[in-house]
């Protein structure tokens, strides 16, 4: 019996110390999913302030979560310089996290209307075990629920 209960108690403890190398070692070494596909765009996990950079607009019907990956398409005007998205936190509140897509259009002044389909690795966020909702803020503050 005093063999079986020390026995329980070391596989506790290995329990404990393997999650957490988990944990750690996803924090640290995020996924590189951006690397294999063009269209993934960088989660920044640090709190920001709400600042969306340049006009952009969101389809909430083509927004949503699957799995750890943000996918949703998003338009914005321009079309004769590179633009660049990144995919930022926001907070967490009343058991509720926010995050929101920062743009940044290099100062486009081109009338085209583009519209793309964008992903997002949110592993770093979903693992936190402090929020049961996850939304995503537009820039007209409206936020479309991801889970």
């Amino acid at each position: 019996m005093k063999y079986s209960k020390i026995l329980l108690i070391l596989i506790l403890i290995f329990l404990v110390f393997t999650s957490c190398a988990k944990l750690w070692d996803i924090i640290i070494n995020p996924p590189d999913d951006d690397k294999k596909d063009p269209s993934f765009v960088n989660f920044d996990p640090m709190p920001y302030d709400l600042n969306f950079g340049d006009d952009y607009s969101i389809n909430a019907d083509k927004t949503y979560l699957s799995s750890d990956t943000l996918i949703f398409e998003i338009s914005h005007s321009g079309g004769c310089e590179e633009h660049f998205y990144e995919v930022r936190f926001n907070r967490v509140e009343n058991q509720t996290a926010y995050i929101f897509v920062y743009h940044n259009g290099n100062g486009d002044m081109c009338e085209a209307y583009l519209t793309s389909n964008l992903k997002s690795n949110l592993q770093t966020l979903l693992v936190r075990d402090d929020f049961a909702d996850l939304y995503l803020l537009r820039p007209n503050q409206e936020a479309i629920k991801l889970r």
